[in-house]
């Protein structure tokens, strides 16, 4: 096993899926039995600590406003053997570069649309800058969100952002009108049976775990 690890979840788009995967990803890796902590940079509203808090007491929180609390909140959480899970919101244009020397691993979620896709290429552009400066570092994927099960846009949208030299996984989450809610679909029996939590684990499996144990990222 592998010592702690850091995921940023960003995008410079909003309404992506940066919280419903931040919050499930959280809840997956203590199931897991890896302790995490999320760190929630939804400046004053910190939406997503309080619905964590409703829904599992037990997994630590960190609201902060300032990377410097970000990071500070990082290097604590770490030292007492915890991961953490960074949902950050804003445009990220000036602060992919500070995130980046933190970073284990970036998840960039993406949702079909041409604005997305406008709104998405800066921070991939400026990750996979960042990445080319520092060896690779940190790793990253970007995830299709809200996809139907059959749908033409997959391969359009594949074809675009695969030059941009980041890869995207193959794992990808359906849409849902309860995601609109972020609902804890690893907490939810109804999303559950429908298959949500399995496509979550399923993109957790593809995505994340590997970099949890020594050299599995890396084969």
């Amino acid at each position: 096993m592998s010592q702690t690890k850091t995921i940023v979840v960003g995008n410079g788009k909003g309404g992506v899926g940066k919280s419903f995967f931040s919050l499930n990803a959280v809840i997956d890796l203590n199931d897991r039995g890896l302790p995490t902590v999320m760190i929630d940079g939804e400046k004053r509203t910190w939406p997503n600590a309080n619905r964590l808090l409703a829904v599992d007491s037990s997994i630590n929180t960190f609201t902060i406003e300032t990377m410097e609390e970000c990071i500070e909140a990082v290097e604590q959480s770490r030292n007492r053997g915890y991961n953490v899970v960074i949902d950050w919101a804003g445009e990220l244009t000036d602060e992919v570069e500070e995130l980046s020397r933190i970073a284990d691993l970036w998840v960039v979620p993406f949702t079909f649309g041409e604005q997305e896709l406008i709104q998405t290429r800066p921070t991939v552009t400026l990750l996979r800058a960042q990445q080319l400066l520092r060896n690779g570092d940190p790793e990253a994927w970007i995830f299709f969100n809200e996809t139907r099960k059959r749908d033409a846009s997959v391969k359009k949208y594949r074809d675009l952002l695969e030059p941009m030299g980041v890869p995207i996984a193959q794992a990808r989450l359906r849409k849902l009108d309860e995601y609109r809610d972020f609902r804890t679909v690893l907490r939810d029996p109804a999303l559950d049976n429908n298959g949500a939590a399995t496509d979550f684990r399923l993109l957790m499996d593809e995505i994340v775990m590997p970099y949890f144990f020594d050299g599995a990222a890396n084969a």
